[in-house]
């Protein structure tokens, strides 16, 4: 699976598409303004905002990755995170490894 692409991508082409194509009398009244602000936006700015939340998913994605691979502090979680794929664990530099992804596809 790759994260970039299932998390990032895919989410942020899908808020694109319901800020779009939702109907904002169906939907929760934050969504449904953000829906109508949205759709009164310039192409431009219409980017601009699925860029922001580009940039926050890959802060959340870094952050969580952070903490299971151990190189970000997540406070008052004391104690170390085991990942296993495949029952095998997988250790190293996850957060590292997902922004050489991000990089890759030059969101930031």
């Amino acid at each position: 699976m790759n994260i970039y692409k299932e998390i990032i991508k895919n989410n942020s082409d899908m808020y694109r598409k319901n800020l779009l194509d939702g109907d904002p009398d169906k939907s929760i009244s934050a969504y449904a303004r953000t829906m109508r602000l949205f759709r009164s936006l310039s192409d431009e700015d219409q980017n601009a905002i699925i860029d922001l939340l580009r940039i926050a998913s890959v802060d959340a994605v870094s952050v969580l990755l952070g903490g299971i691979d151990g190189s970000t502090d997540l406070g008052a979680l004391d104690g170390d995170f085991i990942l296993k794929y495949k029952d095998e664990e997988v250790q190293g530099g996850l957060q590292n490894d997902f922004w050489e992804v991000v990089e890759d596809a030059n969101i930031m």
